[in-house]
C-alpha cells in the first residue's frame, strides 16, 4: 500500500524530486488505445533478487497493476480508499478459493477413511 500510495505522489508531483526522477512515463511506438492512461514503464533490471525489488521496478509494475479507474483519480484520499477496497477483494477471493479447495479436501478425504467424517461435519 505505501508503494502505491508514493508513486501515486511521484506521478502527481506530490513527491520528493529523488523519487519522482525514478519513474518514466510509457511512450508506445504506435498509436494504442491506452495512451491516454498515465502509466510508467517497467525498467529492466539485471539481478532478479535485488533489482526487481527497487522502487524505480516495482513501483510501475504495482501500478500498472491496478484498475485504471484508480489511476484516473486525483484525491490521495480516493486512492488510498480504492487501492485498500481493491487489495481487500483479492485477498478475499483468494481466501475463499482456497477455502473451498480445502473443504473439497476434506471432503474427499471423509469419504475415503470413515474417522474424518466426524471433521468434515464440524466444518461449515
Amino acid at each position: 500500500l505505501e508503494v502505491l500510495l508514493l508513486t501515486f505522489k511521484a506521478l502527481h508531483n506530490l513527491a520528493p524530486p529523488y523519487l519522482s526522477e525514478l519513474l518514466h512515463p510509457y511512450t508506445p511506438f504506435r498509436s494504442l488505445r491506452s495512451s491516454s492512461a498515465v502509466l510508467p514503464s517497467v525498467p529492466p533490471f539485471r539481478l532478479s533478487s535485488m533489482g526487481a525489488r527497487a522502487f524505480s521496478c516495482s513501483a510501475p509494475r504495482l501500478w500498472n497493476s491496478l484498475p485504471l479507474h484508480i489511476h484516473q483519480l486525483d484525491s490521495i484520499t480516493q486512492v488510498k480508499s480504492q487501492i485498500k477496497t481493491h487489495l481487500f477483494k483479492l485477498a478475499y477471493t483468494l481466501l475463499t478459493v482456497t477455502f473451498y479447495v480445502l473443504s473439497s479436501f476434506v471432503f474427499i478425504v471423509s469419504n475415503v477413511f470413515d474417522f474424518a467424517v466426524v471433521f468434515t461435519v464440524r466444518c461449515p
